[in-house]
């Protein structure tokens, strides 16, 4: 009984392929005369190209930290733009050092700067086919079958037709030219070379004594002056 019911089941749903495969594939009716002329209609597509340019920016930034005109106490290079957070970043820690060294920070000065084109690709984009013809005129072709044999007949050749054995078929073909679009990209990618350099003088620290220093001198070297004035007296005494 089991059996049966999968029998059952099978025959069932083979049905609704076949069924399906049917609804999808049209088949054109044969008159069976010994000749036959059918019709058919397909698609050509001339394909127009737009060209598109892009371009892609790199960067390679070079941050310098310089004191009293030659000592570097920062350097770093940065595969990114002079205005990127992260130079921003390292332009605060070089003025830190600076800083730190007595020295007061200039601005970042560039010192050099340079774009050279690095590489250059093309590509072509997806075909994007019309609904818009170019107004040419349709191709008019005829293709003579012998059967037996299956053809494929109607709009866009969308139906089969089945040739007899011993018939013969003259198939009328109209083909239709429609537009194509597709982009065709140029890529350009360039970098940017550039240099800063952020100064900085570290105070000079002065070897004059300052007036005030002067002064303590003067009156330590009395005070000495006068204890050697009295203990020379007494001990003269």
């Amino acid at each position: 009984m089991r059996g049966k019911g999968l029998c059952s089941l099978w025959m069932l749903l083979s049905g609704f392929v076949v069924a399906a495969a049917l609804a999808q594939a049209a088949i054109a009716p044969n008159p069976g005369s010994p000749t036959v002329v059918t019709n058919s209609t397909t698609s050509s597509y001339v394909t127009v190209q737009t060209p598109v340019t892009q371009q892609v920016n790199q960067y390679s930034t070079t941050l310098k930290a310089i004191l009293n005109g030659s000592q570097t106490v920062f350097q770093q290079t940065y595969a990114v733009a002079f205005s990127d957070p992260a130079v921003q970043a390292a332009v605060s820690t070089a003025d830190a050092i600076l800083t730190g060294d007595n020295a007061s920070p200039s601005a970042p000065a560039r010192t050099s700067t340079s774009t050279v084109l690095q590489s250059s690709q093309v590509s072509n984009g997806p075909i994007v086919q019309s609904t818009t013809p170019t107004g040419a005129t349709p191709t008019v072709t005829d293709v003579v079958t012998f059967g037996p044999a299956t053809i494929m007949v109607g709009d866009n050749q969308s139906d089969t037709f089945t040739v007899l054995s011993g018939q013969e078929d003259v198939n009328v073909n109209t083909d239709t030219e429609y537009y194509a679009y597709q982009n065709v990209t140029t890529t350009n990618t360039y970098l940017t070379t550039q240099s800063y350099t952020i100064s900085g003088t570290a105070a000079a620290v002065s070897a004059t004594p300052a007036p005030a220093s002067w002064l303590l001198m003067l009156t330590g070297l009395a005070v000495a002056g006068l204890l050697t004035w009295l203990r020379r007296m007494k001990e003269s005494s």
